[in-house]
Formats: C-alpha cells, sequence, structure tokens
C-alpha cells in the first residue's frame, strides 16, 4: 500500500540526499531558535535603534554648540536665567504681565 504512494512521487522526492537537504532548510529557516522570522524581528529593532541614535546623535550636537555659546557669551546666560528661572539683578523690582 506505501508502495503505490512512494511509486507516484517525484523523482527528486524519493532521493535520500534531497530529502536531507528539505529537512535541513526546514530546520533553519523555521524551526530552530534562530529562525528567518526572529532574524526578521532583530533587523527590524535595529533599523529602529539605529534611527533613534541619529536622532540623539543630533540632539548632543545641538546642546554642545550651546554649551559652547554659553562659555562664550554670558550675556545668554543672564538671558535664560531670567527668562527660564525668572531670575533677577540686586536692586532689580520684575513685573509679571498676564
Amino acid at each position: 500500500m506505501i508502495a503505490r504512494y512512494i511509486s507516484k512521487l517525484p523523482r527528486w522526492a524519493k532521493n535520500k540526499y534531497a530529502i536531507a537537504t528539505f529537512v535541513f532548510l526546514l530546520f533553519i529557516i523555521v524551526l530552530n531558535d534562530n529562525n528567518i522570522f526572529y532574524q526578521y524581528k532583530l533587523y527590524n529593532e535595529q533599523k529602529e535603534l539605529e534611527k533613534t541614535s541619529a536622532e540623539w546623535k543630533s540632539k548632543i550636537a545641538v546642546l554642545k554648540q550651546t554649551e559652547l555659546e554659553l562659555q562664550k557669551n554670558p550675556l545668554i546666560i543672564e538671558k535664560i536665567a531670567r527668562e527660564k528661572y525668572g531670575l533677577k539683578k540686586p536692586n532689580e523690582v520684575v513685573f509679571l504681565f498676564q
């Protein structure tokens, strides 16, 4: 009975090397812990991390430029202290408008 089904198989499916290659590829592509789906997930995660890294690098560059400006110009420090932190000079009166 099984011989009847085996005789209907194509010639390449009867070859033991073809079967072994198919089983090996099936194991590598689907059944392994590092299968193709997991590799695709890791690839997408890597691309996302590279994009985030580029964003952080641009932010760092802006902050370094701001730091250089602050070190060179004390008027910028005073401006930031007044606007952002609400500081004032001694003997100075501040009026707040809404």
